[in-house]
């Protein structure tokens, strides 16, 4: 039986300013998803959107696409790819035709535990990941984690 694991990885761009529109020195971001506006990490990304609008002192604009207004998670990923989209959420079950390594997350019984779980995602294993779909056009930037199956 195969345990499917529903992580959320947040991709992005590894150059994202091919995505930037420069309007009188304002940076605009996009990110598109498939998930419900009342979903959590929606919420998370609005968030994002917020703080990082305040950071920079209005400089960098983030405008946030739910419910696959852009596309689905396989052409947000795309979109990613060609540079007119700055940032996207996609399971990694969907990531992994484009990245083979993350078909280690189809694997049944991974994780030991919650804990040790964790500890790969935020340790040396955790950082690799995130990274290795560099080659492919992409960057992780963190996990996020919905539950398993």
């Amino acid at each position: 039986m195969k345990k499917i694991l529903n992580i959320v990885v947040v991709l992005l761009l590894a150059s994202v300013l091919l995505s930037c529109a420069k309007v009188t020195g304002v940076k605009k971001l996009k990110i598109g998803h498939g998930l419900d506006q009342s979903h959590p990490v929606h919420k998370a990304m609005l968030y994002l959107s917020e703080r990082v609008n305040e950071k920079s002192n209005g400089s960098i604009q983030i405008s946030v696409y739910p419910s696959q207004q852009l596309g689905t998670e396989r052409e947000c990923l795309e979109l990613l790819q060609i540079g007119s989209l700055a940032m996207t959420k996609v399971s990694t079950s969907v990531l992994e035709g484009f990245v083979p390594i993350f078909k280690v997350f189809s694997l049944p019984y991974i994780f030991r535990s919650e804990e040790h779980k964790f500890n790969v995602f935020e340790g040396e294993v955790g950082r690799e990941l995130l990274l290795s779909p560099e080659k492919y056009w992409l960057r992780g930037l963190c996990f996020y984690c919905i539950g398993s199956a």
